[in-house]
């Protein structure tokens, strides 16, 4: 495992903060006395390309999106992709000249048009095995199951019909007979309509699916080919070959209410099951187009490999797989992001460590500061909006902070206490003594207690935040450095940078419940919003360790730069951001590859 990308600020950064939209990363630049602002430039492109059969045109993917099953015409076959290692990890035979597939809701069954025998090939997706065939009509194209499962619908073309197939039956129950011949189709979520394109005509059919009839056409462009609606029904993208673009219908005016020039030759298109974008394959310049449903304007075009044909996107939303008919591989399409420090502020003297308040407005440094004549250390206060410091509290030698959930206090550890402050008035309202160096501490959810480690002591106060007052001491591991609270409240993690090692406190009972051996030297830590992971960062050996919070395992280790410390973890859990004090990077970690 390795990082993605490794960012350069400003200073020998330690401390490391997310805001909540996920779109800036504080860093406190400690020997700089700055605090480098690095804006996450969200982007897509092309990653993963997987080779599968001859001529692959239609793609699908299972609803748990763990499986995609491309339809290769030139090959006679379905290639099975695991989506996690982007193997092909099954070949099924089927019917000649395959051209689309299409899934149960359920995904214990895949429907496969297989447009050279006239013929669809069902297949057993828990034994990869084809378990039946069903005879239609002439040359079978496009294929889609309704989201009730309870029918199939293939779109004959050389015959000019809509089959429709009993999914308990395996037989077809009807034929819908068409003007001319279809292409590309589509079942509404509510599964009360069929769209059908008709390329010959330059419309779209829309079947009835309660009586099996034609109830109406729209006018589109030129050469339909496919058509998918949104998740939410209240609109339908149609791809026109011929004409270069992609029309948008209302569905419930059976009206074109817009129309979105693309790339050359578009054929497949794939909404996003959070209805935020559509992927469009252009097969003639080898590109795909998204498109974003809310201004229906293209925000970007990707490369992929030669005659891009079918699309489907991922459950998550995340990636889109692309059929590349003349490469004869599959492109993964997936969520990508660029960075690039975009200000820095002056927060204060010898920047160490910084923290989010939970409404996003502010980040929180504590400026550890120098001694010199007069003491130089605070906790600042930046405004996100302005970029601003905002607030100015004197505290004594601050190396870590908190904000607590209510946002009403900030917590500061340093010299031998830790420091309350009031955040409206920046005011000192207490200071709780709990021993010789102090450096880490964590507000439980509930904002009910605090979490702080003491070096010198090996150990963990636990302070009550109504009384702040000492409720009981926690003996850890040796030379505990940080502290992080689970999303949940029920498990702090306690990094013992003396002992190579987490302790894992219930806090139920503040018991340790287990220890963890990581790296050399564990010095951050950070919990996942999601709960499911734990990152630690690694100061001697230049790693971060990857913890499963369910089993409290180490399940992989990543290598970042020189002198790892503070750590932070983006609020969709998608990537996790080091701070590297000797290289003056911060590392980006994209947990998704993991």
């Amino acid at each position: 495992m390795s990082a993605a990308v490794a960012v350069t600020v400003t200073g020998h950064p330690r401390g490391v903060a997310v805001s909540r939209d996920g779109r800036r990363v504080y860093v406190a630049g400690a020997d700089a006395d700055l605090v480098s602002v690095v804006e996450v430039v969200g982007g897509q492109g092309s990653g993963t390309t997987i080779s599968v059969g001859t001529g692959p045109r239609g793609v699908a993917l299972a609803p748990d999106g763990r499986r995609a099953y491309v339809a290769n015409s030139g090959a006679d076959t379905v290639s099975v992709i695991d989506t996690a290692d982007g193997l092909v990890t099954a070949t099924v035979p089927v019917g000649g000249g395959p051209r689309g597939v299409a899934l149960t809701p359920d995904g214990s069954r895949a429907y496969v048009s297989n447009s050279g025998s006239g013929t669809v090939s069902v297949i057993d997706t828990a034994t990869a095995q084809v378990t039946g065939t069903i005879a239609v009509g002439t040359n079978p194209t496009g294929i889609a199951v309704a989201p009730d499962g309870l029918r199939v619908y293939v779109a004959d073309t050389g015959s000019h019909t809509v089959s429709v197939i009993s999914t308990v039956t395996a037989q077809v129950t009807a034929t819908v007979t068409l003007d001319a011949g279809p292409r590309g189709l589509a079942v509404s979520p509510d599964s009360r309509r069929v769209l059908v394109t008709i390329p010959e005509a330059g419309s779209v059919s829309l079947l009835d699916t309660g009586t099996d009839q034609v109830v109406g056409t729209v006018a589109v462009g030129t050469n339909p080919t496919g058509v998918a609606p949104t998740p939410d029904g209240l609109h339908a993208y149609v791809t026109n070959a011929g004409s270069d673009n992609v029309s948008v219908i209302d569905t419930g005016t059976n009206q074109v209410v817009g129309t979105v020039a693309v790339g050359t030759n578009p054929t497949g298109v794939a909404p996003t099951p959070d209805g935020r974008r559509v992927y469009v394959t252009n097969a003639g310049s080898n590109n795909v187009s998204v498109i974003d449903t809310g201004t229906n304007q293209v925000t970007t075009t990707i490369d992929v490999g030669s005659g891009p044909l079918g699309a489907a996107a991922a459950p998550d939303s995340r990636h889109v797989y692309v059929t590349n008919v003349g490469a004869n591989t599959v492109s993964v399409i997936g969520d990508t992001a660029t960075y690039r420090v975009a200000e820095t502020v002056a927060a204060g003297s010898n920047c160490w460590a910084l923290a989010t308040a939970p409404d996003g407005r502010r980040v929180y440094v504590a400026n550890a500061g120098k001694f010199g004549p007069t003491l130089t250390s605070s906790v600042s206060a930046i405004d996100t909006a302005t970029g601003q410091v905002v607030l100015t509290t004197p505290v004594d030698t601050p190396v870590t902070v908190a904000a607590a959930p209510d946002g009403k206090h900030a917590y500061a550890a340093g010299a031998q206490s830790v420091f309350v402050i009031d955040t409206t008035t920046g005011q000192l309202t207490a200071t709780v003594q709990v021993g010789v160096t102090p450096t880490g501490v964590a507000v439980t959810p509930d904002g009910r207690r605090l979490y702080v480690t003491v070096i010198v002591a090996g150990s963990v106060s636990v302070i009550d935040t109504g009384t702040n007052q000492v409720l009981r001491t926690v003996t850890v591991g040796k030379n505990p450095t940080a502290v992080a609270a689970a999303p949940d409240g029920q498990h702090v993690y306690v990094t013992n940078g003396g002992s190579d090692n987490v302790s894992v406190i219930a806090t139920a009972n503040d018991q340790v419940l287990t220890t963890i051996p990581v790296d050399d030297n564990p010095l951050g830590v950070a919990v996942a919003p999601d709960g499911r992971r734990v990152y630690v960062t690694n100061l001697h050996s230049q790693t971060v360790s990857v913890i499963n919070a369910g089993t409290n395992k180490v399940t992989g280790t990543v290598a970042v730069g020189i002198s790892p410390w503070g750590l932070a973890v983006s609020p969709d859990s998608r990537h996790v951001y080091v701070a590297n004090m000797a290289s003056r990077t911060v590392s980006v970690i994209d947990a998704e590859a993991l």
